[in-house]
């Protein structure tokens, strides 16, 4: 008997609790309409957000792809520059077109063609293909016997302290360029600093042979 009334009772309860919720949702059916809408709404955002970045990955895997086999034809089919030029862009991998044409014309002596190509890789996004190319020029103009414009280069982007770029590359290349001018004092500077401060990593150790080989003159 007592069994079942603690049944009733519970029964009772359940029924008294579905129906006060009942009785609010009547209330507030508008606030519930709307919370409900704004759920959906924020769902089909987030899921079309993801697909649009989903797709936008793809594309961008397919354009590497083609840069990189475009690039590695040039050898054979040098026409194919003009194809990378008009991939080339402000896209996350579309400028490394401009830095393989870039390369591909500094690697055969055309300096001022590489440097114009380079001149089109926009500096709005400052990732590794930026700093490749800045890297790049400053080569180039080492190999002009310009070793002013490869210090002023360097000096820019040790002064922005990339992440995207190792630092300790870009003392050593600066090293060299005034090695280059004719600088040792500064390049014996800029060859401890990385002896120092690199010195377990392949640019420390090479710094460290540099500063040997100068101090014997």
């Amino acid at each position: 008997m007592k069994r079942l009334k603690r049944k009733q009772l519970k029964e009772d309860e359940f029924v008294s609790i579905v129906t006060r919720l009942f009785n609010f949702a009547k209330r507030r059916k508008k606030e519930i309409v709307i919370f409900m809408s704004l759920i959906v709404f924020s769902l089909l955002l987030f899921l079309g957000q993801k697909l649009v970045s989903i797709q936008s990955a793809k594309s961008q895997n397919r354009l590497l792809k083609e840069i990189i086999e475009l690039s590695e034809s040039l050898e054979v089919h040098p026409e194919n520059i003009d194809k990378l030029i008009k991939l080339g862009g402000r896209g996350k991998f579309s400028r490394l077109a401009f830095l393989k044409v870039a390369t591909y014309w500094s690697e055969r002596g055309e300096f001022e063609k590489a440097l114009q190509v380079l001149e089109r890789v926009s500096p709005q996004r400052k990732d590794i293909f930026y700093f490749q190319a800045q890297d790049l020029k400053a080569q180039i103009f080492l190999k002009q016997n310009k070793p002013d414009k490869a210090i002023e280069i360097y000096a820019e982007i040790e002064r922005k302290k990339p992440k995207e770029y190792p630092l300790d590359a870009i003392y050593f290349n600066k090293a060299k360029a005034y090695e280059e001018k004719g600088d040792l004092a500064s390049a014996l500077t800029l060859y401890k600093k990385l002896k120092d401060e690199f010195a377990h990593t392949y640019y420390g150790f090479e710094a460290s042979l540099k500063m040997e080989r100068l101090e014997r003159r």
